[in-house]
């Protein structure tokens, strides 16, 4: 039985409504009914899911291409006229910025799904793997 309260893609707010035409008509009549928004492509929601529309399809495909801002690393070491000044040989300062940025259009979290529980048959499908995290360094580097 599907269960209409588990996480859903945002898409899914743009699935098949119904209306009753006759709000005083028969409720179990199919002809009493109409789809609101015609050109929608997303199943309507249901319990019993009578056309099995959770079953694996192409109806979720996208195109999962990416480019990412994998490592920056910047860095200045200060002149010695400088650190001479507090007895230093060396003071470098610097900031490392990991997965910066991901350019793409994909929809999910991550387009760098990997596998699920490392299942073979589940290679390439996003099962909502948490996205690879920003991380910001700074740092100092000082040598006597």
């Amino acid at each position: 039985m599907t269960q209409l309260y588990l996480n859903q893609l945002k898409t899914v707010n743009e699935r098949a409504r119904v209306e009753m035409i006759d709000p005083e008509g028969d409720e179990n009549d199919p002809e009493n009914y109409i789809v609101t928004n015609p050109d929608t492509k997303v199943p309507r929601a249901v319990t019993q899911n009578p056309n099995a529309n959770d079953r694996y399809s192409d109806r979720y495909v996208e195109d999962g291409s990416y480019l990412r801002i994998k490592n920056i690393a910047l860095g200045y070491a200060l002149p010695k006229s400088i650190i001479s000044k507090i007895n230093a040989s060396r003071l470098r300062v610097y900031i490392n910025i990991q997965n910066l940025y991901t350019f793409t259009k994909y929809t999910g979290y991550d387009p760098e799904i990997g596998a699920f529980n490392q299942d073979p048959l589940l290679t390439g499908v996003d099962n909502g793997r948490y996205p690879t995290s920003r991380i910001f360094t700074l740092g100092l580097n000082l040598e006597f």
